[in-house]
């Protein structure tokens, strides 16, 4: 490939002219000085204006150096800002057309690798042209298109694989929706969240009759329908008049949701639109990702939710009368101080918090606040009166410490509290006042964010031989002792009675051999020589996590799930444990199947 300018055409014109001038002036019978001056000066206007006026074009509308021009001027385009060229390849698609293919390959800041195809129209002395219509961004795991293969159906029909379409689907759909939730509804300040879109694949989504309107009116045509799974990781709060219904919203709109001490993990399948403008080279989006009539129905069930607890609002608070001078003091945070005692059949063992209350002279009301199933000890100085303790969570919440004649409001989201549940954080400060102003009536004065130790200090910090405490609540009177222990707990008094026991090499050895046996009577298959491998692993468990053998029948403990979750190899002749697995995984001797969260990850 190469360029030709304006001055090396006249330069070659003068060199031609100069060439045949005594041939032409022959012809013409024209001789002697006069005639020479006159053929080159009419031969010097001819190529001047070539050398006035310089342009260059080339034999072909496209080279190497254009390519690469055209690539990184397309990944100035907003929504490929940040990626890097590298190796590149280009060819003519249809000439006719002057219709180019060119791929090449990117990087993200991440340093992942990436296709880029484009199909730009190159013409004599316009140049090229690319609009987002003819930009592909495909990662080369997902699909690999040889150039050869590139056409102009990859465009119109775009693939659903492409990385364009998918962060336009989360930029343009997506975010906006969850803007709303963050910033409308959400009770925590600075909320963030991520966004991922995987497992792509072509799908028949339903146009609704407003968006066909839309996209014909301004021009657009249908490219492809997709779906895909979407992944959201956030931390966020809908809260109203009060009440959080964030837990029950958010398992409403999506397919499945898990709760963490960081937030939510949401993952839930997405339909969408491909649209195309040929005119603009655009990209228009309709997606649908929320379970429209299960939001419908569910919306009418919180509107009647309100009503019924706007009515038991009233149950909601003290039956006294508190003092005017009555100040509110609030303390807690997501756990406090670890212990070895179970409290309830959550599987999480109980965390511990030390409340000392130095206000002499006040009449003190505590609001009193955990994620964790807690433990509450209460103590205060001389002539500090506590009046009331409200005290809520997640989790189960036990108050010691208070005599009697103390009244406690407990509301947790496992005892169906008559005022729902909260947990305190630096996030929901507004939230706590909310709640005070209608147990109490009154704001919060202080809150006590605690520590890992479980410390909660109200007033200057006094020796504990200054601090009053009562006996009138043990901790016998709140825990059920003929209910078995959950969580680990559970396992390891299983483990203690002889019903399980730690699994051993051996019992991963037998389950290869046995689905090796398997994989082999299964259509007379034949296992494969693996030179530098090892076929077994491919039998293997990959992620074993607290793991048990179990010898006798048993029931599951309850509470395994996140770190709680274990890994049960079942014996041949044992019959498969009764409760619920939670997170667990069971591998089962008896059928070769296995049963839970890991047994398809590889």
């Amino acid at each position: 490939m190469f360029s030709i300018s304006s001055t090396m055409i006249g330069a070659l014109i003068l060199a031609i002219g100069i060439t045949l001038k005594k041939y032409i002036l022959g012809k013409l019978n024209k001789n002697g000085t006069l005639a020479n001056v006159i053929y080159v000066t009419l031969l010097i206007c001819l190529v001047f204006p070539l050398y006035l006026w310089q342009f260059k074009f080339t034999f072909t509308s496209l080279n190497d150096t254009t390519a690469k021009r055209l690539v990184d001027k397309v990944l100035e385009f907003k929504i490929l800002k940040g990626y890097k060229s590298d190796t590149l390849d280009w060819k003519p698609y249809g000439l006719k057309k002057d219709i180019y293919n060119i791929k090449a390959t990117i990087y993200d800041k991440n340093n992942t690798p990436y296709n880029l195809y484009l199909q730009p129209t190159c013409k004599f002395f316009k140049g090229c042209k690319v609009g987002i219509d003819r930009i592909v961004v495909i990662e080369p795991t997902l699909k690999n298109i040889p150039i050869d293969k590139m056409d102009e159906k990859m465009f119109d029909k775009r693939v659903c694989e492409d990385k364009i379409a998918r962060d336009l689907l989360i930029s343009t759909n997506v975010k906006p929706f969850f803007k709303l939730l963050f910033e409308k509804y959400n009770s925590i300040a600075n909320s963030q969240a991520t966004y991922r879109i995987d497992s792509v694949k072509l799908h028949n989504f339903k146009q609704t009759k407003p968006t066909v309107k839309v996209v014909e009116k301004d021009g657009y045509k249908l490219s492809n329908s997709c779906s895909a799974v979407l992944y959201i990781k956030g931390d966020f709060k809908i809260v109203n008049k009060g009440y959080d219904f964030t837990d029950r919203i958010v398992n409403s709109m999506f397919d499945e949701v898990k709760k963490e001490k960081s937030g939510y993990l949401i993952k839930t399948k997405i339909n969408y639109n491909v649209y195309i403008d040929p005119k603009k080279g655009a990209i228009r989006l309709n997606s649908m990702f929320v379970d429209l009539k299960k939001m419908k129905k569910f919306q009418a069930a919180i509107k009647s939710k309100l009503q019924k607890k706007k009515r038991a609002n009233s149950n909601c608070a003290f039956d006294i009368k508190f003092p005017k001078d009555m100040v509110v003091l609030a303390g807690g945070n997501y756990g406090g101080k670890k212990t070895n005692i179970q409290i309830d059949q959550s599987g999480h063992v109980a965390t511990e918090f030390d409340v000392s209350v130095n206000y002499p002279g006040k009449n003190v009301a505590l609001f009193l606040s955990a994620y964790e199933p807690s433990i509450w000890h209460i103590k205060w100085t001389k002539n500090t009166k506590i009046v009331a303790v409200y005290v809520s969570g997640y989790y189960k919440q036990i108050v010691l410490g208070v005599p009697k004649s103390t009244p406690i409001l407990n509301s947790t989201y496992k005892n169906h509290g008559k005022c729902g549940y909260f947990n305190i954080s630096n996030k929901n400060i507004e939230q706590a006042n909310q709640i005070s102003k209608r147990v109490f009536g009154k704001n919060i004065k202080i809150v006590y964010l605690a520590k890992r130790d479980g410390k909660v200090v109200f007033g200057k910090e006094v020796s504990s031989k200054h601090l009053i405490s009562s006996n009138d609540y043990k901790l016998s009177q709140f825990i059920d002792k003929s209910k078995p222990l959950a969580g680990q707990m559970g396992l390891k008094d299983l483990e203690k009675k002889g019903y399980i026991r730690t699994y051993t090499k051996e019992d991963i050895q037998k389950w290869v051999e046995l689905q090796k046996r398997i994989y082999r009577k299964k259509d007379n298959l034949k296992l494969p020589k693996v030179i530098n491998g090892d076929v077994e692993k491919s039998f293997k468990p990959r992620y074993i996590l607290h793991g048990y053998t179990i010898l006798k029948e048993i029931t599951i403990p309850k509470g395994l799930y996140g770190g709680n979750a274990a890994t049960f190899f079942l014996l041949k002749g044992v019959p498969f444990p009764k409760g619920d697995l939670g997170h667990s995984t069971l591998y089962d001797f008896n059928t070769g199947k296995c049963y839970g969260v890991m047994c398809k990850v590889r």
